[in-house]
């Protein structure tokens, strides 16, 4: 009985020094969205979102479970508005923040002019030229602590001002984003 355990012992040592730990790569891509909601009078917006990750994309998580996050790339954001019936507003002009660690707002999305008049319901308008570096660096470093805290909650901000102030808002906003992510895994070969 101890040379079977022997000889078992011996071929679990030479199969496991046989194996070789390779590291993987995955690139998985995620889409989400926010949204905000509008319906007073207003001279001037300022509403805030409290985000949760698995609230916008529980995937994300999935994808983070058992792997190493190494680098997100921030594809693109999206702006989709509707305007109700009830809405007295001509144009709105917004400023999106992201809030960092020690509380400050970081600006993100800059100057979006909205036009009532010319929005399409159900449409995503690109954000492309209205980014601001410094809130897009900030929310990169808010998807990386999603690694050490899931349940991590993000701070949005939209302020703007409004034409005519004093107007009934009916408006519906949303920001869709999309990231990618690399994200890296061990196995044996």
């Amino acid at each position: 009985m101890k040379n079977i355990i022997k000889f078992l012992t011996l071929v679990l040592v030479v199969v496991f020094a046989s194996c070789e730990s390779k590291e993987f790569f995955f690139f998985p891509t995620f889409s989400g969205s926010f949204g905000f909601e509008l319906h007073r009078e207003v001279s001037s917006i300022y509403l805030e979102k409290q985000v949760s990750f698995p609230e916008v994309n529980d995937s994300l998580l999935d994808a983070l479970e058992g792997g190493l996050l190494e680098d997100i790339d921030i594809e693109g954001f999206y702006f989709n508005c509707t305007a109700l019936e009830e809405n007295q507003l001509d144009s709105a002009a917004l400023n999106l923040y992201v809030r960092d660690q020690e509380g400050n707002n970081l600006l993100m999305i800059e100057d979006l002019l909205i036009d009532v008049a010319t929005l399409e319901p159900n449409v995503n308008y690109p954000l492309y030229d209205y980014l601001n570096k410094e809130g897009i660096l900030e929310l990169k470093s808010l998807f990386f602590e999603l690694q050490e805290n899931p349940e991590k909650q993000i701070l949005f901000l939209l302020k703007g001002e409004v034409s005519p102030a004093n107007a009934y808002a009916a408006m519906e906003m949303e920001v869709h984003f999309k990231i990618n992510m690399k994200i890296s895994t061990s196995g044996f070969k």
